[in-house]
């Protein structure tokens, strides 16, 4: 597959800070639960438990090297699906495979693992960052349709909301039927419209819009 046809992802910005907040505040919660159904005995033991598994789940998840191979990241994706599943490292290995995949140019395992991710996690921002990354995926692998079923699935907090109304610019202009033009002409203004100062790249979607010409 052509290297242009790849979908470029943004930094894992997000994902470096929602481990941080699982950090500082997944074990609190997680205690608060504890507590509600155990007495003082049982809510020490639950939350040693937890934070051991935390701790175990986090090192594990710290052993994938910046330039792992994707052997090496598969593997650990693996363990950490499996046994530490109700911890957000399971979720966050699982994106950082994808991107791997995405790397490699084998988009098909890159959409299954965005599929798994947007599927498995309760957090809504990682909800939103996989959802955002199998929609690139797949306009990369020329399935607009199902794209903009993705695209449409859930409601879009408003840091989110412009990366969404581009995306469905290049699925409709991708699926090229009547009247698609015209729609990607709409969500690529609509996307210019939510941008905030100094995020994403107006200019890239500017160039988008105006390459639609009149129509």
């Amino acid at each position: 597959m052509a290297e242009e046809k790849l979908p470029k992802f943004a930094e894992d910005d997000d994902v470096a800070r929602a481990k941080v907040l699982w950090d500082e505040h997944g074990k609190s919660l997680a205690a608060g639960i504890a507590l509600g159904l155990a007495g003082i005995v049982g809510f020490n033991y639950w939350g040693h438990y937890q934070e051991s598994r935390s701790e175990a789940a986090s090192e594990l998840f710290g052993s994938i090297g910046v330039d792992a191979p994707i052997e090496n990241t598969r593997a650990i994706a693996s363990t950490l699906k499996q046994d530490f599943k109700d911890t957000p490292y399971a979720v966050l290995a699982g994106l950082l495979l994808a991107r791997q995949f995405v790397d490699t140019g084998d988009l098909e395992s890159a959409a299954s693992e965005l599929s798994w991710v947007v599927a498995s996690t309760e957090d809504a921002s990682m909800k939103h960052i996989a959802r955002l990354r199998l929609a690139s995926v797949l306009i990369a692998r020329d399935d607009p349709d199902r794209a903009l079923e993705i695209l449409e699935n859930g409601n879009q907090p408003s840091s989110f909301s412009s990366r969404y109304h581009e995306l469905r610019g290049d699925a409709y202009l991708q699926r090229g039927q009547q009247g698609d033009r015209r729609l990607a002409k709409e969500a690529y203004s609509k996307s210019l419209e939510l941008l905030s100062e100094g995020a994403g790249n107006p200019a890239l979607v500017q160039l988008k819009l105006e390459n639609i010409g009149e129509i």
